[in-house]
């Protein structure tokens, strides 16, 4: 089980230290981030139990001193199934960013369909849980239009659309 934090800065060069506490620990440092060149710190909290409430703050040093923003409170609960679509939507070229999550091992499938229902490019999942991103390739330039993103894992399916530009 792994909680998914992330939280958006304004400087695209910051470090930041992660701390985390429960109800029953005080805070401790956890890991160090840095903002990714979209401005967000993202963690994967791997050493998490299902049920527990944990809190998580940032520590930025400032002039030798370390100051705390940023606190969130999150129950860690189990994966859900979940289909989050495409980023950016619209988006441009022929690759598509697809971000989605699955609560098990199981085997399934990452399809993108035209408007027709035909396949043009597939991803098979496997082996894996929880929240991944994943880059659909036709193989080819996308006409500008709208597309269907399918996501099939241990007999459930959901769907979502994605539009093309030029």
């Amino acid at each position: 089980m792994a909680v998914y934090w992330k939280r958006r800065t304004r400087q695209p060069a910051l470090a930041a230290t992660i701390y985390r506490r429960t109800e029953a620990t005080a805070w401790r440092e956890i890991a160090r981030s840095f903002a990714d060149g979209s401005g967000f710190l993202r963690y994967e909290d791997q050493s998490v139990t299902r049920g527990e409430r944990y809190r998580y703050r940032l520590g930025i040093q400032d002039g030798g001193v370390e100051a705390f923003f940023g606190e969130t409170s999150v129950l860690a609960e189990d994966v859900l199934f979940a289909l989050e679509g495409v980023t950016p939507n619209p988006s441009v070229g022929d690759r598509l960013t697809v971000r989605f999550a699955v609560p098990s091992a199981a085997p399934g499938t990452l399809d993108l369909l035209d408007v027709g229902g035909r396949r043009l490019a597939s991803h098979r999942i496997e082996g894996v849980v929880g929240r991944q991103t994943v880059v659909l390739d036709a193989g080819h330039p996308l006409a500008p239009g709208l597309y269907w993103i399918r996501l099939r894992h241990s007999g459930q399916e959901l769907t979502t659309r994605a539009v093309v530009m030029r």
